[in-house]
């Protein structure tokens, strides 16, 4: 593999993943993040390192991260998401996150991403 020829990226591609995909942590409104504790397809530990990046700017009043203990990628139940729909439309008419239901969420701390 090293000795095959390298391709460049689309510079396009590149711009749009840029602008639309790469978080910056810059949040002007609350945001809810749903995640599994075991997704093998897209690792807990991004929602650390989202929350990191959130953090550094200074706007981590505005986000709330809640865990399913769980193996899959989004394999929540119907009412784990009007729960994470109800947590959010209760920070946004009060301006607080209330704490962490019992049920259906588990406290859960992501660990790092082996390269952020």
């Amino acid at each position: 593999m090293n000795a095959a020829p390298r391709q460049a990226a689309d510079a396009r591609a590149v711009a749009y993943l840029t602008a639309h995909y790469v978080p910056t942590g810059a949040l002007t409104r609350p945001v809810l993040t749903l995640h599994t504790t075991d997704d093998p397809l897209t690792v807990s530990a991004n929602e650390g390192s989202y929350a990191a990046k959130v953090a550094a700017r200074g706007k981590g009043r505005l986000l709330r991260q809640v865990f399913v203990a769980r193996t899959g990628h989004c394999a929540f139940q119907p009412e784990e998401m009007v729960a994470a729909v109800d947590m959010l439309a209760q920070r946004v008419e009060t301006g607080r996150w209330a704490p962490l239901p019992r049920a259906p969420f588990t406290a859960f701390k992501p660990g790092r991403l082996l390269r952020p």
